[in-house]
């Protein structure tokens, strides 16, 4: 129902969003550093504590929760720093361009704001591989831990996992974002008198009905849409080329 919305609401879920909070979630899951110490790693840590009264020889394998926990500190340390470089560079860039939307700023490939913050996305770029490889010696060695002493191992491991795709998406949505290439719209959002944390790198498809009919209709038997707004002038060809339903070899009734 309400198909006239299609194109909007799939701008939303096929468009690329970087910001300090989608990282802050996923590190946060692994280890918080708040009061109440919470996460995957916080858990582990408390566990080896209690295991190694009764399995002492498991202090060996302890240094890697430790480094494990030190890595997700370093990302959180560069990723502010990261998002601090990127802001004053957004907004020395945002002043010299004309008719702007405010707290908006189209940018292409050609934008220096990356290459001015060029060290610390290195940086970034190192930490959060070393967090990759720390989770990795992390599902190791919990692997080798029997049910029957780690309640819960599968779900653990399964979590490891999860957030290991979660951070691979982040370099790979962070590098597609500075490289600005293909038929699609890149731009920067932020608060011009708030802080870096309300930045935001994001980017859209000019074009969706190519990706809506290999991505959606592609996967589907039948489509139903309605809407009492789908026809320009009582004709449907509009609808059908801006929605990917045109690329379809399938007969429709």
């Amino acid at each position: 129902d309400e198909a006239h919305n299609i194109e909007k609401v799939a701008l939303q879920y096929l468009g690329v969003s970087l910001n300090y909070y989608r990282i802050r979630r996923i590190l946060n899951r692994l280890y918080s550093p708040n009061e109440h110490r919470y996460g995957l790693f916080a858990m582990l840590r408390k566990w080896a504590e209690e295991v190694v009264k009764g399995w002492p020889e498991f202090a060996d394998n302890v240094p890697i929760i430790e480094a494990a926990v030190e890595s997700v500190q370093y990302v959180r340390s560069v990723t502010r720093e990261l998002f601090e470089c990127l802001y004053s560079a957004v907004l020395s860039e945002a002043e010299d361009v004309k008719n702007r939307s405010d707290g908006k700023l189209r940018y292409d490939e050609n934008i220096i704001v990356f290459s001015n913050c060029a060290e610390i996305i290195e940086a970034f770029n190192g930490a959060v591989s070393s967090l990759i490889q720390a989770i990795d010696d992390i599902k190791m060695l919990v692997s080798g831990i029997s049910s029957g002493r780690l309640n819960d191992k599968e779900e653990i491991l399964i979590d490891l996992e999860k957030s290991q795709v979660d951070i691979q998406g982040i370099i790979n949505d962070f590098d597609f974002l500075i490289e600005a290439l293909g038929r699609n719209v890149f731009w920067f959002e932020f608060v011009e008198n708030g802080n870096s944390y309300s930045l935001k790198v994001l980017s859209a498809p000019l074009d969706i009905a190519e990706k809506l009919a290999v991505g959606l209709y592609d996967h589907m038997e039948t489509v139903i849409m309605t809407s009492a707004t789908l026809t320009v002038a009582r004709d449907f060809t509009y609808l059908r080329e801006r929605l990917g339903l045109n690329l379809d070899s399938r007969e429709r009734v």
